[in-house]
C-alpha cells in the first residue's frame, strides 16, 4: 500500500481499516489488537497517518483538524500524511499545505523541522528553496539531512557542492545522507570522494558508501569518475 508514492511498508494491515477506525487508532495510540510498543509508536503513527490520507478529502480534513493539538510523534505523522495527498486534491490544498509546512521550518523541535522539509520535497515545494537553504547550517544532523534531500530532489546541480561538503561533515548521519543522495543522482564524478568513505569510522556510512560505489561503478561511462 502506498500514499502519494510514500510506501506503507511495515503495517500493511492498515489498508483494511476504515477511516473511522484509523482516526480512533491514531488518537489513542493503540492498534486494534494491543498497545503499540513505545519504540514502534512513531513509525506506526506515521503509517496510520498515511493510511488516513488514502481516504481522500475526508482523511485530509481529519489530519488537518489534529495538527495544532498533536504531540510531536503525531505531528510528524500528520506532516507526512499531508505530504502524501495526490491528484486534484493535492492541487486544491497545495497553498494551505505549503503554508502550514513552511510554518514548521522555525520549530524548536528538530525532528518536526526535518519532517516538514521532507514533506515539502514530497509536495514539490520548489518555491521553498530560500527557506530551506539556511537549514544546511542547522545544528541538527536530521534537519541538515532533510535539507540535502530536498535540494537533491529539486535542485540537483545546486545540491552537488552541498552534498560534497556533507561527505566531510563530522556528523555520521549527514555523511550518510550525502552519500545516499549522490548515489541517487548517479553522480559518477563523486566516486573518488565516496571511495574515501569506504573506511569511515561509522558502520552505516561505510555501508552506504559501499552501496553507492558499487552502484556507480556499474553505470555506463563510470570510468570518468575514477
Amino acid at each position: 500500500m502506498s500514499a502519494g508514492g510514500i510506501e506503507i511498508a511495515f503495517y500493511p494491515e492498515l489498508a483494511a481499516r476504515s477511516l473511522q477506525d484509523l482516526v480512533r487508532d491514531f488518537d489513542s495510540g493503540s492498534s486494534p489488537a494491543d498497545a503499540v510498543p513505545d519504540d514502534e509508536l512513531p513509525l506506526w503513527l506515521s503509517e496510520v497517518a498515511l493510511a488516513i490520507a488514502e481516504h481522500g478529502q475526508a482523511g485530509l480534513d481529519a489530519l488537518l483538524q489534529r495538527v495544532y493539538a498533536a504531540d510531536e510523534d503525531r505531528l510528524r505523522g500528520i506532516l507526512l500524511g499531508l505530504s502524501s495527498v495526490k491528484g486534484n486534491l493535492r492541487e486544491a490544498y497545495r497553498p494551505r499545505l505549503q503554508s502550514l509546512l513552511l510554518s514548521y521550518l522555525d520549530d524548536s523541535r528538530p525532528d518536526v523541522v526535518a519532517e516538514a522539509v521532507d514533506a515539502l520535497a514530497y509536495l514539490d515545494g520548489k518555491d521553498a528553496r530560500e527557506r530551506v537553504l539556511p537549514l544546511l547550517a542547522h545544528p541538527s544532523p536530521y534537519v541538515v539531512g532533510s535539507a540535502l534531500r530536498y535540494l537533491a530532489k529539486h535542485f540537483p546541480k545546486e545540491a552537488r557542492p552541498a552534498l560534497l561538503r556533507g561527505l566531510e561533515s563530522p556528523e555520521p548521519l549527514v555523511r550518510q545522507n550525502a552519500v545516499d543522495e549522490l548515489d541517487e543522482m548517479e553522480d559518477v564524478e563523486a566516486l573518488p570522494h565516496l571511495r574515501r568513505l569506504l573506511t569511515d569510522a561509522d558502520a552505516d556510512v561505510r555501508l552506504a558508501a559501499r552501496t553507492a560505489v558499487s552502484n556507480l561503478e556499474d553505470l555506463p561511462n563510470q570510468d570518468k569518475g575514477r
